[in-house]
C-alpha cells in the first residue's frame, strides 16, 4: 500500500511479508527483531555515496511498531525518514515515511504510523 501528500512532498509505503508461520501482535519475536535490524541498516548503512541517512532516533510506535527515525541527505537535498518494522494478524509488516527535512515537516510520520497501527487492531 503506497501513500503520497497531495503535492508529493512526503511518500510512504506499507508492505505485508507473509512469514512461514503466523507472528504474534508487536514487535518482540525475533523474526521481527531481525528484519527491523536489516531494514534500518538497509535505510542507513547501506545508502549509496549520494544517499546518506543516520539514525538519529529509535522508539516503540503503538505497541506494535520498532521504528528508526532517519536523516540525511539525497544529493544536495536533507531528508528524514522513518522505518519500522511490526507483527499484527500473524502477518510481518515494513513501513517507510520519506519526506524532504523542512520545519515544519511535510507529513507527520508518527502520526502515519499510528494509524496503521489503529487500522490493524479495528
Amino acid at each position: 500500500m503506497a501513500y503520497a501528500t497531495a503535492n508529493r512532498q512526503a511518500a510512504a509505503f506499507v508492505q505485508v511479508l507473509r512469514p512461514p508461520v503466523p507472528l504474534p501482535d508487536g514487535f518482540a519475536a525475533p523474526e521481527v527483531q531481525a528484519e527491523y535490524g536489516r531494514w534500518k541498516d538497509a535505510a542507513s548503512e547501506h545508502a549509496s555515496r549520494n544517499r546518506r541517512l543516520r539514525v538519529v532516533r529509535e522508539e516503540e510506535v503503538a505497541g506494535l511498531f520498532r521504528c528508526a527515525a532517519l536523516e540525511g541527505n539525497y544529493g544536495r537535498q536533507p531528508v528524514q525518514s522513518t522505518v519500522c518494522v511490526g507483527a499484527a494478524g500473524g502477518q510481518m509488516l515494513r513501513l517507510r515515511v520519506s519526506m524532504p527535512r523542512r520545519d515544519p515537516p511535510a507529513a507527520d510520520a508518527g502520526a502515519f504510523v499510528r494509524e496503521v497501527a489503529a487500522a490493524l487492531r479495528r
